[in-house]
């Protein structure tokens, strides 16, 4: 019974958030939910990872980024996805071009979560978009590969790429920190690290979540820096929690479980501006 209770209160609390995003799209409020501070905790990039090792891979879809950046594909995506094209992206072409035709009629094996909007997420048509599934079918497109996307469970993503289940994780993936355990592509997106409280919130500032409850998505760049490099800050919270999606965490912060989220920039934007 307790099982079935929670299951029922989990759901009920993912339909309020759903109905606000919808409610924000429609136009029928003004006010956002949510409030994203104005506090940088860390700069960071993303980057296509692949199996440490694999470089042809990853150097063919550096040239494949190249050609539809060239094209005006990435300018157009940005649009559609509310990016900041000209400050957010920041990928270099390769110096000199690759040659990417032995890729041709191969498939990419792409791993994502489809809770990290704008990047990958489930569509209202109930099919995963975003800007780097987008990005990837262009790519794979241009290159002559068949891309073959599934959302997988973020926190199994390493044992997948090893298995050869995926042969890619691109998603919002920052290449900080990783570059001794992945193969990583060329940078091609700027974020940063930051914290989101309910509108209203006197929580100001990082200083604010002295004593707090903070929570973070299981397996995320943010929860590896408070492990790491913010263990000093973490260590001044009240209560840290991890779940399995960022919405998820802010549903904690809606209900009141939680008093602050820390995560990627791109993601919370995208919340807070559709959670009107």
């Amino acid at each position: 019974m307790k099982k079935k209770f929670v299951a029922i209160v989990a759901v009920a609390a993912a339909l309020v958030l759903c109905f606000g995003i919808l409610a924000g799209c429609s136009g029928n409020s003004s006010k956002a939910k949510y409030t994203l501070l104005n506090e940088t905790l860390q700069d960071e990039h993303f980057a296509v990872a692949f199996k440490l090792g694999d470089t042809e891979l990853a150097d063919a879809i550096d040239q494949g980024i190249a050609n539809v950046d060239k094209e005006g594909t990435v300018k157009k995506l940005c649009e559609k996805y509310g990016i900041d094209y000209a400050k957010a992206w920041c990928f270099k072409a390769p110096a000199t071009a690759v040659d990417t035709s032995g890729f041709k009629g191969k498939t990419l094996k792409l791993g994502f979560d489809n809770e990290f909007p704008p990047m990958g997420f489930v569509g209202s048509d109930g099919k995963d978009t975003g800007f780097d599934l987008e990005l990837a079918k262009a790519v794979c497109d241009n290159l002559g590969m068949t891309l073959e996307a599934q959302a997988i469970d973020w926190n199994a993503k390493d044992s997948l790429l090893e298995s050869g289940v995926i042969n890619c994780i691109w998603n919002g993936f920052t290449a900080e920190g990783r570059e001794s355990a992945y193969t990583l592509s060329t940078n091609y997106m700027t974020n940063t690290q930051t914290i989101a409280v309910k509108a209203g919130s006197p929580i100001k500032s990082s200083a604010d979540l002295k004593g707090k409850n903070v929570v973070t998505q299981s397996g995320s760049a943010a929860f590896e820096l408070l492990e790491g490099d913010l263990a000093s800050l973490k260590a001044t919270f009240g209560n840290v929690a991890s779940v399995p999606s960022y919405m998820d965490a802010l549903m904690q912060v809606d209900s009141g479980a939680a008093d602050a989220v820390i995560g990627d920039s791109v993601l919370l934007q995208y919340y807070i501006a559709n959670s009107k």
